[in-house]
């Protein structure tokens, strides 16, 4: 018996030496993820204060570009109106995909199941609704 009680302890002392092992292992990769979680709360902020720049500096300035809108009115054919509205909508696609992927970005470092499913339906339907005859003149171009 004394031999059964010796090798249960030698038992118990390897398997809470395995459990020490893991529980530091387990915090090492918790130190890890908040690190990480640092990093990207600060590029975060010099991304937004690198942003607010641009955007300061953009209201600034006069935008020295902008065409006369009723420049070209009643002049275009009928094949230049057709390519005008085939490359807005292909614009506004584009903006709506860009749109989604920082709505995505934002689901992805969020813990709001339920958002982050909603979106994904709404992604869905709209890709369903619209996405074919945009998806085709995007592939043309």
């Amino acid at each position: 018996m004394e031999g059964e009680l010796q090798k249960k302890k030698r038992e118990m002392a390897l398997v809470i030496e395995q459990s020490n092992l893991a529980y530091e292992g387990r915090d090492a990769l918790q130190a890890k993820v908040a690190e990480l979680q640092q990093k990207d709360l600060r590029e975060h902020k010099i991304f937004e204060g690198k942003m607010a720049g641009m955007d300061r500096r953009l209201m600034k300035q006069p935008d020295k570009h902008v065409p006369d809108v009723n420049a070209n009115r009643g002049k275009m054919t009928i094949e230049e109106e057709e390519d005008l509205a085939h490359r807005v909508n292909k614009a506004a696609w584009l903006l709506s995909k860009e749109k989604a992927n920082i709505q995505a970005r934002v689901c992805v470092h969020s813990a709001n199941i339920d958002y982050c499913s909603r979106f994904i339906l709404f992604l869905f339907s709209a890709f369903q609704r619209e996405g074919p005859d945009v998806q085709g003149s995007l592939r043309a171009d």
